[in-house]
C-alpha cells in the first residue's frame, strides 16, 4: 500500500545506491531484533515474554494499587495479548475543532491535561481536554508569522510554549500567560524558519533546526544562543529532538536523507557530530527519541519510517548522503498514483523500517506510543490519504489505518499520555480525536479491561486470594 516513486521518474544510475535484499535477511533481521535490549524492554513491560507471567499495566489497577485497595494477579498470554490490541485508539472519531485554514500542529501537555494546536490562521489554541468533549481555554495569536506556524511544543515543565516559522525569531509564551516574546536567531530583516523546535528536559534550553542546514541550541532564560552550528547539515534541518533524560544527545533531521547525532557537550569542537545514520533515500521530517538514551524513530519523505540505534552508527567521516533523485513531495496531490519502493539503501543501519502510510504535500509527524498504556510498543504516523496508522514495532506489521480526515492530509497526530485517544491535525482544518470505543455508548474502558481480565484485578474485599490461584489457560 506504500507508493513512493513514480515509474517514469526512476534514474538508472541510481541502483549502485541500492543493494538486493531477500526475504531470508529480512528475516533474519527480525529475529535480531528480537534479541535487542528494546524488544525486551517491551516484552517484559507488557509481559510477553515466553512462558512468564507478568501484568498488563492498566488504569485500573494503577489507580486502585496507589489507594491500596487491590493487588494484581497473574492473567494468560492470550488476554494480554487482547488487552493490549484493543487500546490502539482506531474506531469512534470526533472533531474537537474546526477551523478556516490548515491545521498544521498539535501536542498534549506532559500530564494530558490540555492540548495546543497551531493553525495557519496564526493562532495558538490551548484546550482544556479532562473531558471528552474540550473546551478551548486560550487563544493566542502569534507573533510576526510568515505562511504558516510550522511547529510548536510544550516544555517538560508545562510553563512554556515554544512556536515558529519563516521568521527572524521565535515565540515563546508562557502558559500563565504573563509572558509573550520574541527569542531572535538572526539578524534583523533576515527570514529564516525553524522547522523544528524542542525543548530540553529542564525546559530551559531550546534546539532548533533551520532552514540551510543550520542548528541552534538557545538558552531561553537569558535570550542568548549557547551554540551555533553551521552546516550542520547539507541542506534544510526539518527534524530535532533530544533523545536522553540529561538533554546532552540530540538528533537532527535533514533533507539531505541524513540523521545526525550531536552531543551538546561537544559542539564547541571540530565536528562535533558523533554519528550520522544513512537509510532514507528522501529528506527527513520528523524524529522523536524514544526516552531511553538509545533508540530513535525517523519518518521520511520515502513514506518510511526507520528505528534507529544510535550505538550502530559508523563514523561520520564515512557517510554520504544518497545519490538518488528526490521527488518534491510538495507537489504529489494524487497519492494513488505512486508506488511502493522496497529497495534499501546501502549503509542502512536502521534496526527497523514500517511502511504503509504515505508522506507528501508537507512535514508529516511519526511518534512512539505512550509508556504508560502501551509500553512503548506502537509507532504512529500522520498520512497524506486522510489515515492514521499504528504499527507493532514487535511483528512489523500495520495494526491499525483508521480513515479519520477523510479531505485532506494528516500533518500530525499525538497519542494521550495516559489515555486511549489520538489527537490528529489535518489540512482539512480540523482537530479530531480516535477512540477504541465503537459507539458512544459502549462501556468505558475501565469496564472493558476488567471484563477482558475476567475480574481479575480485586479489592481487598472480594477474596483475592481465591481469585488468584485460578488457573490461566496459555495459548
Amino acid at each position: 500500500m506504500n507508493r513512493i516513486v513514480p515509474e517514469e521518474f526512476l534514474l538508472d544510475n541510481e541502483e549502485d545506491e541500492f543493494e538486493p535484499i531477500s526475504r531470508g535477511q529480512l528475516a533474519e533481521e527480525g529475529q535480531l531484533f528480537k534479541r535487542s535490549d528494546m524488544y525486551s524492554s517491551i516484552s517484559s513491560m507488557l509481559g510477553l515474554r515466553g512462558g512468564e507471567e507478568h501484568t498488563v499495566p492498566t488504569y485500573l489497577q494503577y489507580h486502585k494499587l496507589r489507594e491500596g485497595k487491590a493487588r494484581s494477579v497473574p492473567i494468560s498470554r492470550r488476554k494480554r495479548l487482547e488487552l493490549i490490541h484493543r487500546r490502539v485508539p482506531n474506531k469512534t472519531s470526533v472533531m474537537q475543532d474546526s477551523f478556516s485554514e490548515r491545521a498544521f500542529c498539535g501536542t498534549y501537555s506532559a500530564d494530558g491535561s490540555t492540548f495546543l494546536s497551531a493553525c495557519q490562521d496564526n493562532y495558538l489554541r490551548v484546550y482544556n481536554t479532562t473531558e471528552p468533549t474540550w473546551s478551548l481555554q486560550d487563544e493566542i495569536e502569534a507573533k510576526d508569522v510568515g505562511w504558516a506556524i510550522v511547529d510548536a511544543c510544550y516544555a517538560p515543565d508545562g510553563e512554556y510554549i515554544a512556536y515558529s516559522s519563516w521568521s527572524d525569531a521565535i515565540g515563546l509564551i508562557t502558559v500563565n500567560g504573563n509572558r509573550h516574546e520574541e527569542i531572535h536567531i538572526c539578524d534583523e530583516g533576515d527570514v529564516v524558519c525553524a522547522f523544528s523546535i524542542r525543548f530540553s528536559t529542564g525546559s530551559d534550553r531550546i534546539v532548533a533546526g533551520l532552514n540551510g542546514g543550520h542548528v541552534l541550541l538557545i538558552d531561553i532564560h537569558n535570550d542568548t544562543i549557547l551554540n551555533r552550528i553551521e552546516h550542520a547539515h547539507s541542506n534544510d534541518i526539518n527534524a530535532v529532538d533530544f533523545i536522553d533524560e540529561n538533554t546532552n544527545v540530540f538528533i537532527t533531521g535533514s533533507d539531505d536523507a541524513l540523521c545526525k547525532i550531536w552531543d551538546r557537550r561537544m559542539l564547541g569542537l571540530a565536528g562535533s557530530c558523533v554519528g550520522v545514520l544513512r537509510g532514507h533515500t528522501h529528506g527527513i521530517t520528523f524524529v522523536d527519541g524514544r526516552g531511553d538514551g538509545v533508540y530513535f524513530l525517523s519518518q521520511g519523505k520515502d513514506s518510511k519510517i526507520k528505528l534507529w540505534d544510535i550505538r550502530m552508527a559508523p563514523s561520520p567521516e564515512s557517510v554520504e548522503p544518497p545519490d538518488v533523485f528526490m521527488l518534491d513531495y510538495r507537489f504529489l496531490t494524487n497519492v494513488t498514483s505512486l508506488r511502493r519502493d522496497v529497495r534499501r539503501l546501502r549503509g542502512d543501519c536502521s534496526v527497523s523500517t514500517f511502511q504503509g502510510h504515505v508522506v507528501a504535500q508537507t512535514l508529516l509527524r511519526a511518534r512512539f506510543s505512550p509508556i504508560f498504556s502501551t509500553g512503548q510498543r506502537y509507532i504512529y504516523s500522520a498520512s497524506a490519504d486522510g489515515c492514521v496508522y499504528v504499527y507493532d514495532i514487535i511483528t512489523g506489521g500495520i495494526v491499525s489505518s483508521n480513515a479519520v480526515h477523510e479531505h485532506g492530509v494528516v500533518r500530525d497526530v499525538h497519542w494521550h499520555p495516559t489515555k486511549d485517544f489520538i489527537a490528529s491535525s489535518g489540512w482539512d482544518g480540523t482537530v479530531r480525536t480516535t477512540s477504541n470505543m465503537s459507539h458512544p455508548g459502549q462501556m468505558s474502558v475501565v469496564d472493558l479491561e476488567n471484563h477482558i481480565l475476567g475480574h481479575n484485578i480485586t479489592s481487598d474485599h472480594d477474596n483475592a486470594d481465591d481469585n488468584a490461584d485460578e488457573d490461566e489457560d496459555e495459548d
